[in-house]
């Protein structure tokens, strides 16, 4: 005996059916120049000035640092933006609308209960599930829902650590001193003094050159003790960065040319390094092997080989 297919059922598996072969028809049309498109949202990247990602209870604010400039301030931690994420975040607000519709019911999608939205200034992006065939997202934008292919929402899975840039300096930064556990440098008009004295400007420039440069593979979150924090953080993250080793003793202090001041503890050399930036609870995680580079001069070069001619 043969069921009849609940009408419902049915409707929702036509319309299925009909999206997924409008998004393979949008993605795939070889030898055929594209058609103009819908957008996700009006918004021009360039012209977005915040961005806030809320997350299964998480917040995370990203602010441009001025109007036009393309670095960006992680608001809960007060550093820099990674650049990396906040350009993938911006091309989402160009992103193609492959199809868009407004629906009777928003619970098929996923959007009733969304575990992400991303608000843009003033345009605010639900997220819901993924099309079973084309695995293009809705996308809710104002009541409008939208298919759309989605290579961001897997990256805004972290708390605030995981938006922190992995550079250990602003972009653009310039040293006007740098004190280290065994040596301190601070520039004296064109120079560097060295205390101890160096043996010569090109070990302080290479030096200088490893921190200008210094950039983590890892930043996570880290509870600072009263002794370290510049100031306690509320807002405590589930990805702690545990290190079993004894913090070792040292502290790493970095003037910039314009006034700003950075701090950095040292919590670890091996297996990897891992400093530990005063005052915003953040620890970056870089290979045991750039300990030296960034923490001492290094060696002179070689002197010539006597010449045994003649």
């Amino acid at each position: 005996m043969i069921r009849a297919i609940n009408p419902r059922i049915g409707l929702n598996l036509a319309l299925t059916l009909l999206l997924a072969g409008l998004v393979a028809l949008a993605l795939w049309r070889p030898g055929q120049p594209p058609e103009r498109t819908e957008r996700l949202t009006a918004l021009q990247p360039e012209a977005v000035t915040r961005i806030v990602v809320e997350r299964q209870g998480r917040r995370v604010t990203l602010e441009r640092n001025a109007p036009g400039a393309e670095s960006w301030r992680l608001v809960e931690r007060d550093v820099e933006a990674n650049a990396f994420l906040v350009e993938r975040i911006l091309n989402l607000a160009r992103a193609t609308s492959y199809v868009h519709f407004v629906p009777d019911d928003r619970e098929p999608y996923g959007l009733d209960e969304a575990q992400l939205r991303l608000h843009l200034d003033d345009v605010t992006l639900t997220f819901g599930d993924t099309e079973p065939l084309s695995q293009a997202r809705y996308v809710d934008n104002g009541g409008t829902v939208h298919l759309i292919e989605d290579m961001v929402s897997p990256l805004l899975g972290g708390g605030p650590a995981a938006f922190a840039s992995q550079r250990l300096l602003p972009r653009g930064a310039e040293l006007a001193s740098l004190e280290l556990p065994e040596l301190t440098l601070k520039r004296n008009a064109g120079d560097w003094l060295s205390d101890p004295p160096a043996a010569s400007q090109d070990q302080i420039q290479t030096l200088l050159d490893a921190w200008r440069h210094a950039s983590a593979y890892g930043v996570q979150a880290h509870a600072e003790t009263a002794e370290v924090a510049d100031a306690p953080r509320a807002d405590a993250e589930a990805d702690h960065l545990e290190t079993e080793q004894r913090a070792e003793p040292g502290t790493v202090r970095l003037q910039l040319t314009d006034g700003r001041r950075l701090t950095f503890r040292v919590l670890a050399r091996e297996p990897d390094l891992v400093l530990l930036r005063v005052g915003h609870g953040l620890a970056y995680q870089i290979p045991a092997a750039s300990a030296d580079k960034l923490l001492r001069l290094p060696p002179p070069p070689a002197e010539p080989a006597p010449d045994s001619a003649g």
